[in-house]
């Protein structure tokens, strides 16, 4: 954990430390360092000046850090701090396991020891130094397992991790609010990341329960003193609760006692019942046998109910048959009058109100026998009479009524036959006028064929000039679609060439910049244990001095062979000019030279496929135009041969509707002779 920062000569502190082991706040007045500390912070994550977010109007963070040769900043932790210092406008971040101590480079004065005093005091623990940014952060990452001593946090995506701490601190005036923090979130980090970094939903669960949380704790806050009155109420209410157990258990003594009561009286009912419902079967068993009785009553009442009914036809009926029918049903009379009597015994028995209805009944039953013996014979005799005097008189006026119609009738055909005589006359000279009407009847037929046959030939003529002008037209057409489908084959040789002439353009420029990629990653590239990788930790400005003239094998070799010691700060005691001689550029450089050209290459790639997109569309625009157009013209062919198609089948139409013309005025013309010729004939007669 990072415990406190020290500027020392930096920005405008001769001397600054801050604690970061227990919460923070920067507060003070417009360029009192605030954004100064918290920049300093920043490069310890990232080690990027490019990346702090310093306006382009202000001083470099080289330039404003590290003024002075003696200018550093130094990052404490538990068990290491690191180091930072400029050598040859270079930042060398140095690594020393140990706890600091400001003391080791100061003297007795206060002041600041010499820098190779300083040097010394940091190599006292296990230390490594770092120029180059992916280095650095590889190391403090945990990246790099060879140093996880120095690991200040555990990342397992780096360039990820660095995107979005950049996005987050490079604000204006480094102020962080949750506005510019979502928005560094949204800008430094994709979709595809998201899903492997990121669980959206669990973040916003998350947020969720720590809202819930401080809306909670805030209405708490809000209604203190009515919690304090609640609190109160809440020990009022449980004393009385206390008093309502102890009224409960009182309940409970009540409820138990009455509960017995209740299982007793449950007992008496359940007997009770049970004789209710023996004496609900026995007066159901007494109802079902009144019923059956009453039943049977009915049954026997209907049928006398179906004599009597037999006995009213018979007042309405009036033919022998009938009067045979009731004859008969007289001489049944003893039975009836037995059965009814029989019956009669059982309905006193059983309903005294009954009795009323029989004697009724054989009241109305001897009124009818006696009509049936006397008045019914004598009704009928008369009525006979009657009806034949009716039927008498209704022959005697029908046959005058029919007599009287002959003769009408008679004089009706006299009449008509005088009429007839006056129709031949008529009818004759009828058939002298159909006769000269016949002749100039003929001559119209004739006239009308003439001009149907006329008609045909001018549509005809008229149909074959669309016809041929139609055709004309689809043969300019297919040779317009020819040359514009030429036209399209060359314009897609051309594309093709002019594809070709780019992507070869192309890869000669993207194999210059990967060739000096290369060359830049060589020089960057160390190899573990190497002595390139101990002039690089222990040696400053070897590459300007001691490259030149050193042998380049050597650099790969093992420190363990060579053995190699720093024992003083003049590399070779000698001055040589190596202005004309190849040197290698520092870490941090031939980094910053590889980002250009891979910029570079990653702009020429863009501008490649910007300027392929720009001749895919120019070609795919002059096709489609071109398609259009042939489009366009096999719609026109196609609506053209519709048109000929539709001439041809009205053509045959025509021919049809004028032959049927034809084969209809003929008919007409036949029709009209025949007509003619009955008319004639008939009118002869």
């Amino acid at each position: 954990m990072l415990k406190e920062i020290i500027l020392i000569n930096s920005a405008n502190f001769n001397y600054a430390k801050v604690r970061l082991d227990k919460d923070l706040f920067f507060l003070g007045d417009n360029g009192s360092g605030k954004t100064t500390f918290i920049r300093a912070i920043h490069f310890l994550y990232t080690a990027d000046v490019k990346s702090l977010g310093i306006p382009p109007d202000k001083e470099g963070f080289k330039e404003y850090y590290f003024k002075y040769d003696n200018s550093y900043i130094i990052y404490v932790f538990e068990e290491f701090f690191i180091f930072v210092y400029k050598k040859n406008n270079e930042l060398i971040k140095y690594f020393s396991k140990q706890k600091f101590d400001i003391d080791a480079i100061k003297d007795k004065n206060g002041d600041l020891v010499e820098f190779s005093q300083i040097i010394a005091y940091l190599k006292k623990g296990f230390s490594v130094r770092f120029r180059g940014v992916g280095e650095y952060c590889d190391v403090i990452h945990g990246k790099n397992k060879k140093y996880l001593d120095f690991m200040i946090s555990k990342v397992s995506n780096i360039e990820l991790f660095l995107k979005l701490f950049n996005a987050v601190f490079n604000v204006d005036r480094a102020i962080l609010d949750a506005k510019s923090i979502k928005k560094a979130l949204l800008s430094a980090i994709d979709s595809s990341e998201v899903s492997k970094y990121f669980d959206p939903n669990e973040y916003l669960n998350e947020i969720n329960s720590f809202m819930q949380m401080y809306k909670f704790f805030k209405e708490i806050e809000k209604n203190i003193k009515n919690i304090e009155k609640i609190s109160i109420l809440k020990e009022e209410i449980l004393k009385i609760e206390e008093e309502l157990l102890l009224i409960n258990s009182f309940i409970l003594y009540k409820k138990e006692k009455e509960k017995i009561l209740i299982e007793e009286y449950s007992k008496k009912i359940e007997k009770l019942k049970k004789i209710e419902n023996n004496l609900t079967n026995k007066k159901e068993r007494l109802i079902e046998k009144k019923e059956i009785f009453l039943d049977k009553i009915e049954v026997k009442l209907n049928k006398q109910k179906i004599l009597l009914e037999k006995i009213k036809d018979l007042e309405i009926k009036f033919s022998k048959k009938n009067v045979d029918e009731a004859k008969k049903l007289i001489l049944d009379e003893f039975e009836v009058n037995k059965e009814l009597n029989l019956i009669n015994e059982e309905l006193a028995k059983l309903y005294s109100g009954i009795a009323d209805e029989v004697k009724g009944i054989e009241n109305k039953i001897d009124s009818i026998k006696y009509k049936i013996k006397t008045t019914l014979p004598l009704e009928k005799e008369n009525k006979f009479n009657l009806e034949k005097n009716i039927l008498e008189e209704e022959y005697s006026k029908k046959i005058q009524n029919i007599k009287n119609r002959f003769e009408k009738e008679k004089e009706k055909i006299l009449q008509k036959i005088k009429e007839l005589e006056i129709e031949k006359e008529k009818v004759l000279g009828e058939i002298e006028n159909i006769s000269n009407n016949y002749f100039v009847k003929l001559e119209e037929f004739n006239l009308k064929k003439e001009k149907i046959q006329k008609e045909k030939i001018d549509f005809f003529n008229e149909i074959d000039k669309k016809i041929e002008k139609f055709q004309k037209n689809i043969n300019e057409i297919k040779l317009e679609s020819f040359e514009k489908e030429l036209q399209i084959k060359n314009i897609k040789n051309e594309f093709r060439q002019n594809l070709k002439e780019k992507e070869i353009e192309f890869k000669e420029e993207e194999k210059l910049l990967l060739e000096q990629i290369k060359e830049y990653e060589i020089m960057v590239s160390v190899k573990e244990n190497s002595f390139k990788e101990f002039l690089i930790n222990e040696v400053d400005e070897w590459e300007e001095k001691l490259y030149p003239i050193i042998e380049k094998e050597l650099l790969e070799k093992d420190i363990n062979e060579l053995k190699p010691k720093v024992i003083s700060s003049n590399i070779l005691g000698i001055e040589i000019d190596t202005s004309n001689l190849k040197k290698i550029l520092p870490i941090e450089v031939a980094n910053e030279k590889i980002n250009r050209l891979k910029i570079k290459l990653n702009a020429l790639k863009e501008e490649f496929d910007n300027n392929l997109t720009q001749i895919k569309q120019d070609f795919q625009k002059k096709i489609d135009d071109l398609d259009l157009v042939l489009l366009i013209n096999k719609e026109k062919i196609s609506n053209l041969y519709e048109k000929i198609k539709k001439l041809q089948e009205q053509k045959i139409k025509l021919n049809k509707e004028f032959d049927e013309k034809k084969i209809k005025l003929q008919i007409q013309k036949d029709n009209f002779e025949i007509e003619f010729n009955n008319k004639k004939e008939f009118l002869k007669n």
